[in-house]
């Protein structure tokens, strides 16, 4: 029976041991949040960044062969600027609802289907699908709740972000381009 008695006694004791240990931990985190906010946060942004481009980049490969991505592909094809037919070929209409409340990555054929419905997301996918299936240089770039694509043409870099389309590029995205590109991708000979 003491043996018994002396094993409860032992598990009780680890259990309350592993309780507190997890409850100062959670106590740590908590202050290194409080005391050290844009550290952290940026060390999530940077984590999250990663996987959201892991998702997009899986979703352009599927979409690549979309009907409606290669209806554009067709048009552009042999357009002395095809960022620019692309982008002229992709209507897209804001959507507060699907903002609101949508979840996931239309396909371009729902897209099109819903005349150009969408959120960023959607067009930038889209965007992306057409860019990649032209053999067009292009990133995503991540901002909190919000994505848009940097395409790369002729020593030029374009803008397309929710139906617009820009050959100017904030300085803080050209960096943070620059930076994503030797690391990643090495189009690094847009640059030189």
């Amino acid at each position: 029976m003491k043996i018994r008695e002396n094993t409860k006694e032992k598990i009780k004791i680890m259990v309350l041991s592993i309780s507190l240990t997890i409850l100062l931990f959670a106590i740590i985190l908590n202050l290194l949040f409080i005391l050290f906010p844009k550290q952290i946060n940026s060390q999530i942004n940077s984590v999250s960044e990663e996987v959201l481009n892991i998702y997009f980049e899986k979703t352009v490969k599927k979409y690549q062969n979309d009907s409606e991505v290669l209806k554009i592909v067709e048009k552009c094809k042999n357009n002395k600027t095809i960022i620019e037919c692309v982008h002229y070929n992709i209507p897209f209409e804001y959507d507060d609802y699907r903002a609101e409340n949508g979840v996931g990555i239309l396909s371009p054929s729902e897209m099109i289907k819903r005349k150009g419905k969408g959120v960023c997301r959607d067009y930038s996918v889209m965007v992306r699908a057409t860019l990649s299936s032209l053999n067009i240089n292009s990133i995503f770039v991540f901002e909190p709740e919000h994505v848009y694509v940097i395409a790369f043409e002729d020593g030029k870099s374009y803008c397309l972000e929710n139906g617009m389309l820009s050959t100017k590029i904030k300085e803080k995205i050209f960096f943070k381009m620059v930076e994503r590109i030797n690391n990643k991708y090495k189009y690094l000979k847009f640059f030189i």
